[in-house]
C-alpha cells in the first residue's frame, strides 16, 4: 500500500537567514497539511513579495497570525504571518544526498536559541580580541628604545627601594588588558 504523498512538496533553499539549520542548495520537504506550533520551521509568502517563499522559524503565535524569525537573524520579522499565507511545515532537509529531519517545536526553538547565544558570545569575544590587538599596537608604539650605557652612568641613576613591589605606578599591560576585558563583558559594549 502506497502512502499518499500529494501533500508534500520539495523546495530548494537559498539564503543565509536560516544558517546553520539550512544552507544554500538544501532541498526542503514541506508538509502542506501539518499543524503549526511554536518552534516549527515553516514556509510562507508575504504581501510584499507574493512570488517569493520565505523559510523561518515560528517564535510566537497570536490570534492574528504567526511571528517568525530566521535562525541566523538577530530580530524577529517585522510582520505577522496570517494563516492563509502559510504554505506548510518543513519536515526534512536533504544536503549532499543525506536527508535529516528538521527539529521542530520546543527542541527546535531551543536549538535556535542556543545558536543565538553562541553567536552573541563569539561576537563579544571577537570584539575583545580586536580591542586587545589595538591595545597591543598602541603599547607597541610607545616602546622605549633600549641603548647600552656605560658603568659610569649607572652610578648616577637614582634608586628606590620598594620591598619587592614595582616602583612604577603605571598599570602593567596585563592589568590594562584585564580591565578592558571586564569592562566590555560586564557593560555590554562589545
Amino acid at each position: 500500500m502506497n502512502a499518499d504523498t500529494s501533500h508534500y512538496r520539495w523546495l530548494s533553499y537559498s539564503g543565509r537567514s536560516m544558517f546553520p539549520t539550512f544552507t544554500e542548495q538544501d532541498l526542503l520537504r514541506v508538509d502542506t497539511t501539518a499543524q503549526i506550533n511554536r518552534g516549527d520551521v515553516i514556509v510562507f509568502r508575504t504581501n510584499t513579495a507574493p512570488e517569493r517563499y520565505i523559510v523561518h522559524r515560528v517564535v510566537a503565535m497570536h490570534s492574528d497570525g504567526l511571528v517568525t524569525r530566521g535562525d541566523n537573524n538577530r530580530q524577529r520579522d517585522p510582520f505577522v504571518v496570517p494563516p492563509e499565507q502559510v504554505i506548510g511545515l518543513v519536515i526534512e532537509r536533504r544536503r549532499k544526498g543525506v536527508t535529516r529531519r528538521v527539529r521542530q517545536g520546543r527542541r527546535g526553538y531551543l536549538s535556535a536559541l542556543c545558536w543565538h547565544c553562541f553567536k552573541t558570545v563569539r561576537r563579544r569575544l571577537s570584539g575583545i580580541y580586536l580591542q586587545q590587538d589595538s591595545l597591543s599596537e598602541k603599547l607597541d608604539k610607545n616602546k622605549v628604545e633600549l641603548r647600552p650605557i656605560s658603568e659610569d652612568s649607572i652610578a648616577t641613576i637614582p634608586t628606590t627601594h620598594t620591598k619587592g613591589r614595582q616602583s612604577n605606578t603605571q598599570p602593567s599591560r596585563l592589568e590594562k588588558l584585564k580591565e578592558l576585558i571586564f569592562t566590555n563583558l560586564f557593560t555590554g559594549r562589545c
